[in-house]
């Protein structure tokens, strides 16, 4: 799995923001997934769900992970359609 720096991450949703409802829409559903995801951890790291439930929210975790990443990936995308687009060959958003 590809991993995004905080900065970049900060930056794409700065990116959504800027744009219209349906993208802006793509942020806040990623907030809330990361607000979601965040909170599984702390419960799985807790210990004190039975092994049912720590599967559930183990899976639950790794579609949300998943998701998260989708968005990242098709922001990311964006941004670099737009940088070429415009000329700009600033390479800040790369690993």
């Amino acid at each position: 799995m590809h991993t995004f720096p905080i900065t970049t991450v900060m930056s794409i949703l700065g990116y959504f923001f800027s744009l219209g409802l349906t993208t802006m829409s793509k942020a806040i559903n990623f907030e809330k997934s990361m607000m979601e995801l965040d909170e599984i951890v702390r419960q799985l790291e807790k210990g004190e769900l039975s092994l049912e439930d720590s599967l559930k929210h183990y899976e639950k975790g790794i579609n949300l992970a998943r998701k998260c990443q989708d968005i990242l990936v098709q922001a990311e995308q964006k941004i670099e359609m737009l940088r070429v687009t415009t000329g700009e060959n600033d390479e800040s958003i790369d690993e």
